[in-house]
């Protein structure tokens, strides 16, 4: 299996809760609802928070190889290490 290449940056939809017991995101896929929700995390500021759960959440992504996108299992193609709007899955016909 090929290595997702580090350079491809985490860009991801996301939401922010903060109370005063720290702060949680949910990270969301760029093309569905599917989403990632990082445990609470206590930091000194929301940007340290955000680094801590993006580490988290990069774990349940794929980044595109071509546009960037971080999308969930379900869009991305393995095979092409690309989104499938980038790289669209060939269903092959049996006869």
């Amino acid at each position: 299996m090929k290595e997702r290449d580090p350079n491809v940056r985490f860009q991801s939809k996301y939401a922010m809760k903060h109370t005063s017991g720290g702060y949680q995101y949910a990270f969301y896929c760029a093309y569905c609802d599917f989403h990632y929700t990082s445990g609470w995390i206590r930091a000194g500021s929301a940007e340290e928070a955000y680094d801590l759960a993006e580490k988290e959440a990069k774990r349940e992504f794929n980044g595109c190889h071509s546009c960037g996108k971080w999308v969930c299992g379900d869009h991305y193609n393995m095979g092409e290490m690309m989104c499938l709007k980038c790289a669209p899955l060939i269903m092959e016909m049996s006869i």
